[in-house]
């Protein structure tokens, strides 16, 4: 649980700093004694960040004390052998008692799955693996997301150093960048370069995120608890922590951080994209990074996704 602060490079496509003091418990004080934030995007702002919070704002919602990320883009794995998602027949499973969501390095990603399927199969996540923990399983929301990049991009993390991608050269996606990758593989593609961090958030297959237009929730979601997703009426300013307005200059295929592409939600027809965020960008792409953005159509592609957990 953490306060940011974007201090430079606010709303352009030149990486900036991230200032980040952590919060006490599911407080509002930070370890420095802070105690007033804006909770509203601007640079110099100091915002608690929403991925600790819903159902409210950063006063009335329920606080969170933090939430655990898949260290790995998820795989699957079918009465525990890994399983190769290579056909919509193998990945576009709705939930199954012998199908699991696995997060293990050097395998490939599940894809070919639908995002309203990859969604159902986050929130069993609990009861499939941990033995019904009641730690509100669900797909990583884009605010979440937002967290997780702007804690690597602080001092926290790789304190303005560029993430290496997961290039999967062979197109295999394989979790950690390479068949049979451990967490001591690849540490410059981790969000902490060491084994400690997250990967797979640069590069390696596009990944979906619980982030969507409005007008796309009861196609996509039905009727799904509204903690569980962020809503959007577009890309705009109103949003902040998600990283992409206020680390990015447009939406149309400009540059994020980085040079990280940024396209996502055009409605004007031409080249219009998806209704829901995909994030961190393709193996074979030269813009692919953890600020990376897209607009998705839900339906069955080479897209994967992630798991995360809250600690309430």
């Amino acid at each position: 649980r953490y306060a940011y602060s974007i201090t430079s490079g606010y709303h352009t496509s030149t990486a900036g700093t991230i200032e980040v003091e952590f919060l006490k418990d599911k407080t509002n004080v930070s370890t420095t004694g802070r105690t007033t934030y804006q909770n509203a995007s601007g640079a110099n702002n100091w915002n608690i960040h929403p991925a600790f919070y819903y159902d409210g704002d950063s006063t009335t919602g329920t606080q969170l004390s933090g939430f655990w990320v898949a260290k790995y883009e998820m795989s699957m794995e079918t009465n525990g052998i890994a399983t190769t998602t290579s056909s919509s027949t193998i990945g576009n499973v709705a939930t199954s008692s012998t199908t699991k969501a696995v997060s293990k390095p050097g395998v490939t990603a599940w894809n070919n799955i639908a995002f309203k399927n990859a969604f159902n199969n986050c929130l069993i996540y609990d009861s499939n693996n941990l033995n019904s923990a009641n730690l509100d399983s669900h797909l990583i929301k884009n605010t979440e997301y937002g967290a997780v990049a702007y804690l690597s991009h602080s001092k926290y993390g790789r304190n303005g150093t560029k993430i290496s991608n997961n290039a999967n050269v062979t197109q295999n996606g394989y979790t950690g960048g390479a068949s049979g990758a451990t967490a001591h593989t690849n540490v410059l593609q981790s969000t902490t370069g060491n084994c400690y961090g997250i990967f797979d958030m640069s590069g390696g297959y596009w990944a979906m995120v619980a982030g969507l237009l409005q007008s796309a929730v009861s196609t996509h979601l039905g009727n799904v608890d509204t903690k569980y997703y962020d809503v959007y009426t577009g890309y705009n300013s109103s949003i902040y922590g998600d990283a992409m307005y206020e680390t990015s200059a447009t939406n149309t295929n400009d540059y994020a951080w980085y040079q990280d592409v940024s396209y996502g939600f055009n409605l004007s027809g031409v080249g219009a994209t998806g209704p829901i965020y995909e994030r961190d960008g393709g193996h074979n792409g030269d813009r692919a990074g953890i600020f990376a953005f897209f607009g998705y159509d839900g339906l069955i592609q080479t897209t994967t996704f992630r798991i995360t957990l809250w600690c309430n």
